[in-house]
């Protein structure tokens, strides 16, 4: 039975009958794909002799309705070949846009930087060389009272 509700199915959808017709296929497929179903695929076919002509893929209708945004995209291409045409850019920079190229006010420069950071790199080095040193002077204190360790 599910053999004669697939070809049923494969020959009543017209595109599909149309290209197996047109490849010889429907004739092969009444015979040799489902054996069993070979009497009752040409009642199944008789049954479905009063559809329409099969109309064909160039002749589908078009709908050239514009939506909202096709209108907005296409506004928005006219207004890009206006300013090109006035010599900008195709679209407008962002609000407060800064460009990478533009110097930065009162910024040091890279060799001021690097003598500043060496400067700062000294100062922190000798200031933990004198904690190390008043260190090692103290004597250590154990915690808990603990006296007379010997590691």
């Amino acid at each position: 039975m599910a053999s004669i509700m697939s070809l049923r199915c494969f020959f009543s959808n017209p595109s599909i009958a149309s290209r197996a017709s047109k490849n010889g296929i429907s004739t092969m497929g009444k015979t040799s794909l489902f054996p069993a179903a070979a009497s009752s695929s040409s009642i199944a076919l008789n049954q479905h002799q009063l559809r329409p002509t099969i109309i064909s893929i160039d002749q589908q209708t078009r709908y050239k309705s514009m939506t909202k945004t096709k209108k907005r995209q296409a506004q928005k291409m006219k207004d890009r070949e206006k300013r090109v045409a006035r010599g900008l850019p195709a679209k407008p920079l962002p609000p407060k846009y800064i460009p990478k190229d533009l110097p930065v006010i009162n910024a040091l420069t890279r060799v001021e930087r690097d003598d500043e950071s060496k400067r700062f790199d000294a100062d922190a080095a000798s200031e933990m060389k004198t904690k190390i040193t008043m260190q090692s002077e103290k004597e250590e204190n154990l915690r808990f009272m603990f006296d007379g360790l010997v590691m």
